[in-house]
């Protein structure tokens, strides 16, 4: 899948969820709800930056991290992505976060930037699209 391509990322992501590389911030790890938009220097990472690690690794305020892609619409209003993270339930909404989804290249906290998904068989070919049941207490955002 490229990088930087929100369209695809929505055609993948009816079919089953994308993992994806994110640049964590500090503010990432106390999350609790609501909108997730990260600090203003986030937004504007480049893929430039962000494929040249030696650009970041010593960055004092970042730390790569993988989560899973799970939706994708608005959340009161505003573009989102839902997000499945490994640190539990206690963390964020049950496990989720609600990320904003800025239509640039490499999105909020670069998420657009290392899209992943499993192929199997005839990529081109899909099943009917899957809906994602997160469980109880977590909303998909409102479709687009």
């Amino acid at each position: 899948m490229a990088a930087g391509n929100e369209y695809e990322m929505s055609r993948i992501l009816q079919y089953h969820p994308i993992t994806v590389a994110i640049a964590c911030h500090r503010s990432f790890d106390i999350y609790e709800g609501g909108l997730y938009k990260p600090p203003h220097f986030l937004f504007e990472l480049d893929m430039v930056k962000l494929s040249d690690k030696s650009n970041l690794e010593n960055h004092p305020k970042l730390e790569f991290h993988e989560i899973c892609l799970v939706g994708m619409g608005t959340y009161n209003g505003e573009p989102a992505w839902l997000i499945k993270n490994s640190w539990g339930k206690q963390w964020g909404v049950g496990g989720y976060a609600y990320i904003s989804r800025n239509g640039s290249y490499a999105g909020a906290l670069g998420i657009n930037c290392w899209p992943s998904y499993p192929i199997i068989g005839d990529h081109e070919r899909y099943e009917e699209p899957r809906l994602y049941k997160p469980p109880a207490g977590v909303i998909l955002p409102k479709k687009d």
